[in-house]
């Protein structure tokens, strides 16, 4: 599975996300669906600027995220109330060329 959608802590902000079940994963589908995903949001539907949210410790999606062009932008901090739990995860983005 996966998509395009607001970011559970600023839902302005448009989200990547992906997942696929353990027994395909380590064959390139994932990295392959992230960036035909990322290249629709671009190229397809105009978006300006696109985000992730990662564990610090899921290094799988960290690759995947760096080998389609996101870049590491921050670990969240200071966060409070039900968007507490994502203190500490790394924030990735990306912008549309000009």
């Amino acid at each position: 599975m996966g998509g395009l959608g607001p970011h559970d802590i600023d839902p302005e902000e448009t989200e990547i996300y992906y997942g696929i079940q353990e027994a395909y994963q380590g064959r390139g589908l994932s990295t392959e669906a992230a960036a035909a995903i990322l290249d629709y949001g671009i190229n397809t539907i105009g978006l300006k600027k696109i985000i992730a949210t990662v564990h610090p410790e899921n290094t799988a999606s960290k690759k995947i995220l760096e080998k389609i062009g996101l870049k590491y932008c921050k670990t969240l901090s200071g966060l409070t109330g039900e968007n507490s739990n994502f203190n500490g995860y790394f924030l990735y983005d990306i912008y549309k060329s000009k």
